[in-house]
């Protein structure tokens, strides 16, 4: 676009010199003759232009002073007085009162008005020149200019008037007026000049000024030096190429106000844009306290739109008492200058249009517009600062007050750590010391209150570590059908031993034959005990009862209840009783022991379960805890209600019958990698009662090297290992051809952090270990001889279908509706096949072939595909290398599935 403008510009000066030479060759041999009235109208016309030309430039100069302006504004205002004067005295009512004759006054009166304003020409473009080398130093003084420009026009005047002039024709010579070149040099040096300036390449002035110089240069070479007598044709062609280069002049000076105009526009355009748009509250005011401006940012912050606001007085917008003391600021501002906000800024109050107040951060700022004052105040609304802080400061107030509660949680937890370990560690010292003598009734009972300082340690570990998880919340459920009346017999056994000798009672009311409920029943067991360990803990006479209501039409039970004789609780603290680490008060803490968790983490179970658990008590009459069973959560067996959460490892009771009996099978080989000695010691005394043969590692190291040299029939596995932690070495167990098809245990202190997240485990167990709970694990993993099989297939009846035709041999089976759930059925079954149908919803059965396929765990685990579809010859070719047989769903299915399984697990038909 500049590079096509300068193109222009470039033709544009061309054609005008072509033009001047043109017009010059064509009119030097017209003949023409002018007349005086002719030369006192054109001269008229170019005082007018030049006066105009002056005018506008200096309010140019005036608006950007820049010396150029001043220059070229007072050669135009002089030439203008010259060429007015020109006009006068070479007129036909006043040539005769001069002392020379019109032939010499008019061409030296024309030379004396072209010569100066050629002069300042070149003065403007050497101003311009000074200014861009000194900067402000630089600046030509108004004054000066003024000052020389009026006595150089002054001092033509009385030159004219009183000095006879010589003879200004030489018709003899080529130029008839040979001093029109002295114009033309000083018009010549100027274009030269701003040529090189090179503004005129941008800039709509500079390049109206070098035509007007172009002009001028050739009016006063071409056409007014080839002028041989008064109003001849070139004579009258230059006052025309005159009044011309005056009009290039002013259309330069008009175009370029039109420029700064229209950027003066769009810059309070862009202004008003950016002013309107920002989020703060941006408000000007005059020194009345008016409103003259109130952008939408404000609109916003007060409320109110901008119509309502403008010309109203601003203390609109502020709450008593800034409302009635404003004008009385301002006023006292304008009278002394002294500042309370202006400059500075502060945190005041505003008030809505709704007549809410808010806090916000007011800047003000003044400008001074002559002698007028205008205040700018920028407002940002910091209402959710304010409340962010007020959150923050709360937080704070409630962290400090938790740390304060844990703090003392932390001494008393101390308190009850130290003293069961102190037993442990005193008597066990006490029976070192007599290792040689025999153990006695004495040693047997320093051994009874190291088993039950133990017990206590173990108690106050695992109230740490379900809190923990409650508030991590980690903690899942493992619901399942759950006989109420065998959940209350496993409650109350534990405590029949601690009655002995005391003056209290534990009794049970339950209606007989109550159905069971799905629940987790390990955790409303952890409730119960809970609670009745309090219960009896805090009662020293009386009774304890546990009761179970139940709703009298369909004998559901609804309420579990736990109802002592003891000391009760003070009402004020009735609604602290269920918070973290809090207690009934710190004396009957050190009475009773107890860590202050027990009834925050039953209440944390509860509501996880969907119980809600509530307390009744009244001080010296005892307390009843209730737990509300939610009808969502309770379902009978025979009716099925309620909801059923699928577990990670299903549990089922242990048959305590066949302890002592390992079964039909030989000795099967275990592997216990543990870096404790004692727990691997426990752990092998377990197993090796139960009739197996035990291999110890003491490392994971040491345990990757036995598994793949001993291949036992299964591995326990510690978590908490140095050099080799647990998870590492199941990943190096599951990656390895020789022992991926090892079933691994997790038994560790941590195990419970480890339910969900599988990678290749087959269950998990908590330290310490019950030798039932072991059983029941190794009988489910070693002594089983079944097969199992895991049916992939979305049709019900197609699962139970091949379910019977497998029944009869003995394996073992589980089912998936599509291969998503297969997937994750997979880490805890391990089939030893899988049979596979292709067309299914969420994830088709060749998508879960890929996916199975690329587990190295599982890459080589047989599939059989059984479909009822079509396969193309190219889907064949495509499965084929990946499974070991494809089956048609039909009436020959059941004889083709036997042959199969003859094949691929070695079985009879």
């Amino acid at each position: 676009m500049a590079h096509e403008l300068r193109k222009r510009r470039d033709l544009a000066y061309i054609a005008a010199v072509v033009s001047g030479i043109f017009a010059h060759a064509v009119l030097i041999t017209y003949p023409w003759e002018g007349s005086t009235e002719l030369h006192t109208l054109m001269e008229v016309i170019a005082t007018l232009l030049a006066l105009m030309v002056g005018v506008v430039a200096l309010v140019r100069f005036y608006s950007e002073k820049n010396d150029m302006f001043l220059l070229l504004g007072t050669g135009f205002l002089g030439t203008a007085l010259l060429d007015g004067y020109h006009a006068i005295v070479t007129s036909q009512w006043f040539d005769q009162l001069w002392p020379s004759a019109p032939p010499s006054l008019i061409p030296w009166s024309w030379n004396a008005s072209r010569t100066f304003l050629s002069f300042l020409m070149l003065l403007s473009w050497w101003a311009w020149k000074r200014e861009e080398r000194l900067k402000e130093k630089g600046l030509i003084r108004e004054k000066v200019v003024y000052a020389v420009v009026s006595a150089l026009t002054l001092s033509s005047f009385v030159f004219f008037a009183f000095v006879p002039l010589p003879r200004a024709y030489y018709p003899e010579f080529t130029f008839g007026r040979p001093e029109e070149f002295l114009s033309a040099a000083f018009f010549l040096l100027a274009l030269i000049g701003y040529l090189k300036k090179g503004a005129w390449k941008e800039d709509v002035f500079e390049h109206w000024l070098i035509l007007s110089l172009i002009v001028g240069l050739i009016g006063q070479t071409l056409f007014m030096s080839r002028s041989l007598q008064l109003f001849d044709t070139m004579f009258d062609a230059a006052h025309l190429l005159k009044d011309l280069s005056y009009a290039c002049v002013l259309t330069g000076l008009l175009g370029s106000v039109h420029q700064m105009a229209r950027a003066l526009t769009a810059s309070q355009e862009r202004i008003h844009a950016i002013v309107d748009t920002a989020v703060e509250g941006i408000i000007t005011i005059d020194e009345r306290g008016f409103i003259d401006s109130f952008n939408r940012g404000a609109e916003h912050i007060f409320g109110y739109p901008s119509e309502e606001v403008l010309e109203q007085n601003v203390k609109m917008l502020m709450p008593a008492p800034d409302h009635e003391q404003h004008e009385e600021y301002i006023n006292q501002y304008l009278r002394t200058g002294h500042r309370k906000i202006i400059g500075i800024g502060r945190e005041v109050m505003g008030r809505r249009k709704d007549g809410s107040t808010f806090p916000m951060d007011l800047a003000i700022s003044e400008i001074k517009l002559g002698n007028q004052r205008i205040f700018t105040g920028i407002i940002r609304d910091i209402s959710e600062r304010k409340e962010a802080e007020r959150n923050l400061t709360q937080a704070k107030e409630q962290a400090d007050a938790a740390n304060i509660t844990k703090s003392k949680f932390l001494a008393n937890m101390s308190h009850e750590l130290r003293t069961p370990l102190n037993s442990v560690i005193g008597f066990t010292n006490i029976l070192l010391k007599d290792t040689n003598k025999p153990l006695g009734e004495q040693g047997t009972d320093y051994l009874n209150r190291i088993v039950n300082n133990g017990k206590h340690l173990l108690e106050l570990i695992n109230s740490i570590l379900d809190l923990s998880k409650v508030e991590a919340g980690q903690l899942q459920l493992s619901i399942r059908q759950t006989s109420i009346e065998q959940l209350v017999s496993d409650v109350v056994t534990p405590f029949e031993a601690e009655l002995v000798g005391r003056d209290v009672k534990l009794l049970v009311e339950m209606p007989p034959g109550i159905p069971s409920i799905q629940t987790d029943p390990g955790k409303l067991k952890q409730i119960l005990l809970n609670l009745v360990n309090n219960a009896l803990k805090f009662t020293e006479q009386g009774s304890v009862t546990l009761r179970i209501q139940s709703d009298l039409e369909r004998r559901f039970p609804t309420r579990i209840e736990v109802i002592d004789t003891g000391i009760g609780i003070p009402q004020m603290q009735l609604e602290t009783i269920f918070e973290a680490f809090q207690q009934v008060e710190t004396g009957t803490s050190r009475k009773y022991q107890g860590t202050g968790l027990g009834l925050n983490i039953s209440q944390s179970l509860c509501r996880l379960m969907g119980y809600q658990l509530e307390v009744r008590s009244e001080l010296g009459q005892g307390s009843t805890f209730s737990i509300v069973l939610q009808p969502e959560v309770v379902s009978s067996s025979s009716s099925g209600l309620g909801q059923s959460v699928r577990t990670p490892f299903p549990k089922p009771s242990p048959d305590l019958s066949k302890v002592d009996s390992p079964g039909r099978l030989p000795p099967i080989r275990v592997l216990l990698i543990d870096d404790d000695s004692s727990a691997r010691l426990i752990l092998k005394h377990q197993i090796e009662d139960l009739g197996y043969q035990v291999l110890t590692a003491s490392s994971g190291q040491e345990g990757l090297r036995m598994a793949q040299e001993f291949q036992p029939d299964l591995i326990t596995l510690d978590l908490l290992m140095p050099a080799m932690g647990g998870w590492e070495v199941l990943r190096e167990l599951k990656n390895n051809d020789q022992t991926q098809r090892i079933p691994v245990v997790i038994v560790s202190v941590v195990a419970e952090e480890a339910r969900g997240v599988h990678w290749g485990m087959v269950d998990l167990l908590n330290k310490p270990v019950a030798k039932e709970e072991l059983f029941q694990v190794l009988r489910r993993y070693l002594e089983s001889g079944k097969r199992r099989v895991l049916v992939v297939d979305d049709s019900e009846d197609s699962r139970d279908l091949i379910r019977e035709h497998l029944e009869s041999q003995e394996m073992d089976i589980e089912s998936a509706s599509n291969g998503e759930e297969a997937l994750a059925l997979m880490e805890r079954f391990h089939p030893d096949l899988i049979i596979l149908d292709l067309l299914m919803p969420v994830m088709d059965g060749l998508t879960f072939l890929r996916t199975l396929r690329k587990n190295p765990q599982f890459s080589h685990l047989p599939v059989v595909v059984v479909t009822a579809k079509n396969l193309t010859d190219e889907e064949v070719q495509a499965i084929s290398q990946q499974v070991s047989a494809v089956l048609k769903k039909g009436d020959t299915l059941n004889q083709e599935l036997q042959s199969v399984l003859k094949q691929v697990l070695g079985l009879d038909p």
